[in-house]
């Protein structure tokens, strides 16, 4: 099946909707759930779940109205599901790298201290857990949490999106590219700056190497450090 391109305008409209719908189920569905009971932490995680269900969705209207089938051939042939070769596992690891050193090099620059100095952070984002030790279905919660996050946004953005954005935009569709996810982001604005490195990095990687998977194995890395943390304040080793 040839690909068809994607303009600029659908594009980022398909970045920032779900941005938004996201944005507005953290904003008001983490207070509702809370009011049905959850702690708040369980409720910051039950809507992050449905946050990456709708991305799920849109996955796969968008890939059923190209016209594709639904098999495991199909899917990695139009996703770009390929075997990874030494030279990407190599900068699949210095992209992890530069990602989380961006991330965390903008976080103690004050980046977000900048902005809780002026706004203020809202309840989910300072939602964590009490006391955790023992707790060990959270670690199992949590790693179903990373694989359905990562999952979503991998096969839309890099499977789904931006092979047809590389027809468009050619040479530039990696900064395009970062700059929309970076803007699905819209529910932690004062996380831009920490993210943006990052996102254009992911785009860099899965433009070179025309393969998605590079992209789904820094995503697992990067958002499994917190996972780590979690297990190890399950065990009491931090608090």
């Amino acid at each position: 099946m040839t690909l068809k391109p994607i303009g600029l305008v659908y594009s980022t409209s398909l970045f920032v909707v779900p941005g938004l719908l996201t944005a507005l189920l953290y904003t008001f569905g983490f207070d509702y759930v809370q009011t049905l009971g959850y702690a708040a932490s369980n409720a910051m995680m039950l809507v992050a779940v449905a946050s990456f269900i709708l991305l799920f969705v849109q996955f796969a209207v968008l890939y059923t109205l190209e016209g594709n089938a639904w098999s495991i051939p199909a899917l990695a042939a139009r996703l770009r599901f390929r075997r990874m070769t030494g030279w990407q596992w190599f900068w699949t690891f210095v992209v992890f790298l530069f990602v989380t050193g961006a991330y965390l090099g903008a976080f103690y620059l004050g980046v977000v201290q900048a902005y809780a100095s002026v706004f203020e952070l809202p309840g989910w984002y300072r939602a964590v857990p009490g006391d955790v030790v023992g707790a060990y279905w959270l670690i199992g919660a949590r790693l179903g949490l990373l694989v359905i996050n990562v999952m979503a946004e991998e096969l839309l953005w890099r499977g789904f999106i931006l092979p047809r954005q590389e027809i468009t935009h050619g040479r530039w569709t990696f900064l395009i590219h970062g700059v929309q996810w970076t803007l699905y982001h819209l529910m932690k604005p004062w996380e831009f700056l920490m993210l943006l490195p990052g996102c254009i990095a992911y785009a860099i990687l899965a433009t070179w190497s025309k393969n998605i998977v590079p992209g789904i194995v820094v995503h697992f890395l990067f958002n499994g450090l917190g996972v780590v943390l979690l297990t190890l304040a399950v065990f009491g080793i931090i608090s």
